[in-house]
């Protein structure tokens, strides 16, 4: 029992100090940090870069910083024509000369970047990661002076890094970075190390006279920019969302910890009790309390070190399978994170041994030499449960239901909330259609609104010509379904919507999308493909989109207009003086095809609307391709096709289906819950076991007396009650503190999920409570029974 506890508690240890306490090494044994603008009130938790102008600046005139290196995330499509590969998209960073003198890594093969590099009359370069050279260029020496299209713009291959180094997180590419261009065209961030005898405070002070200098000669471009923020990169990466799942993670561990301890506690406590009347002896006979204590601490020292053991394979196999799910749910993986077996978690596994020894056996050793021996020797050893197993004793026991409780309607609470972003109950098969997401930019050839209809075009009919491919449609939404809300504003709207802000789901598709999807129109008709830029703006609407807005009324014939309709980066958007978009006729009413409404949900919040993609074209589409049987063998040739209409074109997403989509998408709340299951389980098993002994010890020690009983005229109904006398107001103490602290954790876990509105607390509540309840009695019944229905005779011959 105590190996487990001990096992899920290094488990936990070793993840947030591979993620949380870890930093990238870097020679000098400084810690790198990280400088960006810091987000303000109406920014929330946007933190923006900097601007090129304001990068020359800084690295003029900040001085607390050697080395200073600046770097901006820029993900690149690299295809090498020199190859028959597909163009691939790979995470890449866009970095100033000394990036790379961070660390002082030298490059596997070639060089990196120097000083002369950056000159005007320098030539576009790339260094590349040991992926890209394995993938592209089949692990050639000759890779140096190679060719590649990096979105379309030919670059030099100068250097190949090591197979370990990806940084700044898990960038595979490195480009210069230019410092001219738009200054509210921001995305810069700076990393370096402090210089010898210098503090962050001197840095702040720094940076703030910096701000204040820059707001004064640029007020209208960096009016809201007045401070910088400073902190280590390694908790640059680390999103609220992690955290906060990390927080569950370690909670949960100490609550199995403590079960553990615990438990282990009542165990040894059982075995000195047994052992009562030789501590008296030893004491009689001129033993101290120093060397009882000593005794009892030494056997819990044992027991701790066997729970290592046991805890150490616990972790091997919990915390592989750990960092398997923690590595395919986060997108952006710092190279540095890890869960090895390092010095700290040997020291917090020693601390933890130390920790479970003295609380699972100090106690019971200063309970040993409290008692008064002479009683002691004089105690009946049959009754021994009155002078030794009392009140501590079943406090641990109401520790660990409480423990237990917690535990349980967290573990059922996410599982609840798991099924409800799982069984999304869709209208429609997501195995059955296949979805890629593509990026059709002017570096890869698109260069008019007239290249991208003529791709759309071109790609339908070579797809829906493939045999078995029943329909082809291109959505902005990825996967078809995938929500971006837009404020709207609705034209002539009634009195109930005259103030508020309206927002709906905003996409933009192709004509085919609605046969993918197997869609008729409720009201009106369809789009239509003389639905062009020359013709009426129309649009059609969900029925969540009518009940929300309409109440149900007829629609046909209305306006509807969207705040930036698509991506808010798109060209459309941004030659757009407004940011509305034009008026658009409602012309139709279509099903829904997103997910049902959960419990408490309004239908505003999956209210859509469906904008033909001829009248406004999106630079960034989803591909939904459906065919018979296994939509999975038409991925290669939809690669191919893809290709050789456009070779420089590298999807942004895998080629996987819808349900592949959404299994991504959710793949967090997904492996949480499978580890918060386990572990509760876990608890709860550790939580009943020690009942168990207990009650059975207890009981043991009373046979005699329910022998009598039995004698005398006792049934088996009267005998349970007596035993179940003893626990009942630990289990309903237990149970109640449970409940009144799993709310308070449970507020916290559904908003760290985004799951406020699910309804999941009073089943929660209820199937959690009465697991608890069933398994400690069942707990308490088994022993219970052994002790009513042995003979009196037995009983009362016990020694």
């Amino acid at each position: 029992m105590l190996g487990l506890g001990l096992g899920l508690a290094i488990t936990a240890f070793s993840l947030i100090n591979g993620i949380f306490l870890t930093a990238p090494q870097v020679d000098s044994g400084r810690e790198l940090l990280h400088v960006q603008w810091a987000s303000t009130e109406q920014q929330k938790k946007f933190h923006p870069g900097m601007s090129g102008r304001e990068l020359d600046m800084l690295f003029k005139q900040i001085g607390s910083f050697e080395p200073l290196a600046a770097y901006r995330n820029a993900d690149m499509s690299l295809h090498n024509s020199q190859r028959d590969t597909f163009a691939k998209r790979y995470p890449g960073a866009k970095v100033t000369a000394d990036f790379f003198k961070l660390f002082k890594t030298n490059p596997a093969i070639g060089r990196v970047f120097t000083q002369h590099d950056f000159s005007s009359k320098a030539g576009d370069i790339v260094v590349i990661s040991d992926v890209i050279w394995r993938e592209q260029f089949a692990s050639s020496p000759t890779v140096i002076g190679s060719s590649v299209l990096l979105s379309g713009i030919p670059h030099t291959v100068v250097g190949v890094m090591p197979a370990d180094y990806h940084f700044p997180a898990n960038h595979d590419l490195w480009v210069k970075l230019g410092r001219s261009g738009n200054p509210r065209n921001r995305g810069v961030k700076l990393i370096g190390l402090l210089k010898e005898g210098r503090s962050i405070s001197q840095a702040n002070t720094e940076l703030e006279h910096m701000a204040d200098k820059l707001l004064r000669l640029y007020p209208e471009t960096n009016k809201g920019y007045q401070k910088f923020s400073i902190e280590p990169l390694r908790s640059h990466y680390i999103g609220s969302k992690t955290r906060s799942i990390l927080h569950i993670f370690t909670a949960i561990a100490l609550l199995v910890f403590i079960i553990a301890c615990a438990n282990v506690s009542n165990i040894i406590m059982v075995r000195i009790a047994k052992r009562q009347h030789e501590l008296a002896v030893r004491r009689a006979l001129g033993a101290t309390r120093g060397d009882i204590i000593s005794q009892v601490l030494l056997e819990g020292l044992v027991f701790s070190i066997g729970g290592l053991l046991v805890g150490l394979v616990v972790y091997a196999v919990s915390g592989y399978y750990i960092w398997l799910i923690v590595e395919r749910s986060t997108k952006v993986f710092p190279h540095w994170w890890n869960m090895n077996l390092n010095w700290e978690v040997w020291l917090f596994s020693l601390l933890a041994v130390i920790l479970s020894t003295v609380t699972s056996s100090l106690v019971p050793a200063l309970r040993a030499v409290t008692e008064k021996f002479a009683i002691s020797l004089n105690d009946d050893a049959r009754t021994a449960s009155g002078l030794f197993i009392g009140r501590l004793a079943r406090s641990l026991v109401s520790l660990q239901i409480l423990c237990s409780t917690v535990l349980l309607i967290m573990v059922l609470m996410v599982m609840y909330i798991s099924y409800y972003l799982v069984d999304r109950k869709l209208p429609f098969d997501p195995n059955q259609i296949l979805t890629v997401s593509l990026q059709l930019q002017n570096s890869a050839g698109f260069h008019s609104d007239d290249a991208v209809a003529k791709f759309f075009d071109t790609a339908t009919a070579k797809l829906k010509a493939l045999p078995g491919v029943e329909s082809v449609g291109f959505s902005l939404n990825g996967g078809g379904i995938s929500q971006r809300r837009r404020q709207i504003e609705v034209g002539k709207r009634t009195a109930m919507f005259q103030e508020a802000a309206l927002h709906a789901s905003a996409n933009i598709v192709t004509t085919g999308f609605f046969d993918v999807f197997d869609i008729k129109p409720l009201q009106g008709r369809l789009l239509l493909e003389t639905d062009i830029k020359s013709s009426q703006r129309v649009v059609l609407i969900n029925e969540y989109f009518l009940a929300a807005y309409f109440q149900n009324e007829n629609p046909i014939g209305r306006s509807i207009r969207v705040r930036s309709l698509g991506r808010f980066g798109d060209i459309s958007n941004l030659r757009r003086k407004s940011p509305w978009s034009d008026w658009m006729m409602i012309v139709g009413v279509i099903p829904n095809i997103q997910r049902r409404l959960f419990p408490r949900e309004r239908p505003s919040e999956l209210a859509e609307i469906y904008a033909p993609a001829a009248q406004q074209y999106d630079r960034s589409m989803s591909l939904l391709l459906k065919a018979k049987g296994d939509v999975k063998k038409w991925i290669e040739p939809a690669r191919k096709i893809i290709h050789e209409i456009k070779p420089t074109l590298a999807p942004k997403s895998p080629y996987q289906t819808v349900q592949g989509f959404l299994d991504n998408r959710r793949s967090g709340v997904i492996n949480l819950s499978r580890i918060i299951i386990c572990f509760g389980v876990l608890a709860l098993f550790i939580s009943i076991v020690g009942l168990y002994t207990l009650v059975s010890f207890t009981t043991l020690l009373r046979r005699r007396e329910f022998g009598i009983r039995s004698a005398l005229g006792a049934d088996t109904k009267r005998v349970l009650l007596l035993v179940f006398k003893r626990i009942t107001w630990q289990l309903g103490l237990g149970l109640l503190l449970g409940i009144v602290v799993a709310i308070a954790a449970n507020s916290i876990l559904k908003e760290s999920l985004g799951a406020q509105k699910l309804p999941v607390e009073v089943p929660s509540y209820l199937i959690g409570i009465s697991i608890v309840v069933i398994t400690s009695l069942v707990a308490v019944v088994i022993p219970a029974l052994n002790a009513a229905r042995r003979p009196p005779v037995q009983s009362l011959r016990v020694d």
